[in-house]
């Protein structure tokens, strides 16, 4: 079995804080266009080589205006990253590191880890799939990837419209004043039915999940890594928010192609099933 970590599956990521935090070690630093504490002095470093920053061969052209989902992608395309920090929308560092143990930093950013993709299990048959007829593909929005969502911003704005707010424990500003909410029957802040038991301590994680949970959730906030806003509107306009938090929004399961017959996938024998992990 190779000893290699898995392909990352580009677009997923869990966040794991969000505020004056980071990892701790090496790291490549788009702005600055180097690659920082690379030089070995950090276990479990997975780049080494460098001087304590930059040195021969460890120096690249700047980027300077990277957005969160373009830093996502670069780590899933540069070897040995596990990690990524974003920092006011457009600062993006590259944790080369196999965990994330986290330090103080001078700025608010945020912190997310690449999730690989899940192994499909074998079976010791052939699998049929009966796909079905075009004119019985449902109409609905695909059910949401749970884990998988994309950074759209991080800072001091957020989505505007109707939202559930965890931590106030009522719904706002779904009483359809606003075009797209996919939730109407509230007053401007609560109302009848629109009220429920607080939740005060909710990370991004948990905040994700949470979203993909809730009926008409497209997006979410993150404040400080405990605060969670799930928004529930069908398209993201920013407006400034008094915090600075993190913006995302959910990434729906792709939908397979219709096939006018069942399709057949022969699976291998367990004998012959291959040691090595999928992509």
């Amino acid at each position: 079995v190779s000893s290699e970590k898995p392909s990352m599956c580009i677009g997923s990521a869990t966040q794991l804080f969000s505020g004056h935090q980071t990892c701790k070690g090496c790291y490549k630093d788009l702005f600055a266009g180097r690659y920082n504490y690379c030089n070995g002095s950090y276990a479990g470093a997975t780049k080494t080589g460098c001087n304590w920053s930059g040195g021969a061969g460890c120096t690249f052209p700047a980027e300077r205006n990277v957005s969160p989902a373009q830093c996502q992608k670069k780590c899933a395309d540069e070897p040995g990253c596990n990690y990524f920090t974003t920092y006011y929308g457009y600062i993006c560092n590259l944790y080369l590191m196999d965990s994330c143990k986290l330090e103080s930093s001078g700025a608010p950013g945020v912190v997310s880890e690449l999730v690989p993709c899940p192994s499909p299990e074998p079976s010791a048959s052939p699998t049929v799939i009966a796909s079905a007829e075009p004119s019985q593909v449902s109409s609905e929005k695909p059910s949401m990837c749970i884990g998988s969502a994309t950074q759209l911003f991080s800072g001091h704005q957020t989505c505007k419209g109707c939202y559930k707010d965890l931590f106030a424990g009522r719904y706002n500003y779904c009483n359809g004043s606003y075009a797209g909410a996919t939730k109407t029957g509230c007053n401007w802040s609560g109302g009848a039915g629109c009220t429920f038991p607080a939740e005060r301590n909710v990370s991004p994680a948990q905040c994700q999940k949470k979203c993909a949970d809730e009926p008409g959730c497209n997006y979410f906030t993150t404040y400080y890594g405990y605060i969670c806003n799930l928004y529930l509107m069908d398209s993201c306009k920013l407006e400034s928010s008094g915090a600075p938090g993190v913006v995302s929004e959910l990434v729906p399961c792709p939908s397979p192609e219709p096939s006018a017959s069942p399709t057949v996938i022969a699976s291998a024998e367990p004998s012959q099933v291959s040691s090595e992990k999928p992509s």
